[in-house]
């Protein structure tokens, strides 16, 4: 751009020193007094200054046709070069193009389109009427187009029409949405799913967990000595903690790198409440992943073997030799029973088969219970 001024610049130089070159030869050629002599150096100067007046003549010319050519590189350079369009010929709003590309019957900057603001490309909040999402940064036309309502001068839709809240859906999903949006996602999506907007909650994580709070992740906390970890609920975390923060959504264990906590996988193995398999713990005594996959259905479960090994245990029972079916009892007597041979002072004694043990319950003193 610098280069282009300074020609031009040089340009108007040379054409105006020619001009009153001209100017300056037409005059000594009018004088008619002076002395021979004066006359004779009149000639040779004349002859000088019509070489110099030839010479910037065609100087002249050249830089007159210099000018021409440059004037059309120009016109052949602002062509190609892409302006803002406030329409475009394919129908776009406030896109850049070449020149010849937009709409001739809509204005056109030769600013970004990004650094437009007026008009046809006056920015602000569109708000869909279908969906009730909010787009910020959107030209009015665009938003016209789209049927969508427009809020001018709220770029950013901070407006109220478009404050997030959290949209429950049901008692199994949660997110952060528009109220439109949320009566949207409800009556279009999930129309037997019951919905409730609540303006009040804008955190994502409250927002999540506000309909899974049961859900379990790795609760982190520290203390002035180490980084520890509790896999246990949201709730839970919160109730320990006092913030929601300390929860990890990812749904990790506590022993995962990425936490940066003391507890280390796989310490040992156990048994997890209410669970039929053989798990794997963390040094933190946090349940991990399976160890050993029982079915109580097939007949196994988690439990110890004789040496105290966390196994799949058989649910059945050996007792003295014989096999018994889990949940199968029988009777044991001190001596012969039934047609009043019974000892005075003996007892009946039920036997049960529970998950692989033998469980004895002894009946009342006195025959008060018997065993049948």
């Amino acid at each position: 751009m610098f280069k282009k001024t300074f020609i031009c610049y040089i340009e108007i130089f040379i054409l105006v020193v020619a001009i009153f070159a001209f100017a300056y030869l037409i005059h000594d050629i009018d004088r008619k007094k002076g002395s021979a002599v004066e006359r004779d150096f009149s000639i040779g100067k004349w002859i000088t200054l019509g070489i110099s007046g030839i010479a910037a003549l065609m100087m002249g010319l050249l830089v007159f046709f210099f000018i021409i050519y440059n004037t059309e590189e120009v016109s052949a350079n602002l062509a190609s070069t892409p302006i803002c369009c406030s329409k475009t010929n394919s129908g776009k709003w406030c896109e850049m193009d070449l020149p010849q590309n937009c709409d001739k019957n809509f204005p056109t900057y030769m600013s970004n389109c990004s650094e437009v603001n007026e008009g046809y490309c006056q920015k602000g909040c569109c708000q869909s009427q279908l969906d009730g999402i909010c787009n910020p940064q959107t030209s009015n036309a665009s938003c016209k187009d789209l049927g969508g309502e427009f809020f001018p001068g709220d770029s950013l839709c901070g407006g109220v029409s478009c404050r997030i809240g959290c949209c429950q859906l049901g008692g199994s999903d949660a997110k952060l949405t528009t109220e439109k949006q949320c009566r949207f996602l409800g009556n279009s999506q999930n129309p037997t799913i019951p919905t409730e907007w609540k303006p009040e909650i804008t955190n994502q994580l409250k927002c999540k967990y506000s309909v899974q709070g049961a859900t379990k992740g790795a609760c982190i906390f520290e203390n002035a000595k180490n980084r520890s970890c509790v896999y246990t609920t949201l709730d839970d975390c919160i109730a320990r903690t006092g913030s929601e923060t300390n929860f990890d959504v990812t749904g990790v264990f506590c022993s995962d790198p990425s936490l940066n906590t003391t507890c280390k996988a796989h310490a040992h193995k156990g048994c997890v409440e209410n669970k039929d398999d053989v798990f794997w713990f963390d040094s933190c005594e946090n349940p991990e992943d399976v160890a050993k996959d029982c079915d109580l259905f097939t007949g196994t479960y988690c439990g110890k073997d004789n040496l105290g090994a966390y196994i799949c245990k058989d649910i059945n029972c050996v007792i003295n030799g014989k096999s018994r079916k889990n949940g199968e009892s029988w009777c044991e007597y001190d001596n012969v029973i039934g047609k009043g041979k019974d000892p005075a002072g003996s007892r009946h004694i039920r036997h049960v088969c529970y998950f692989g043990t033998e469980r004895i319950e002894p009946c009342a003193d006195y025959r008060n219970q018997i065993c049948v």
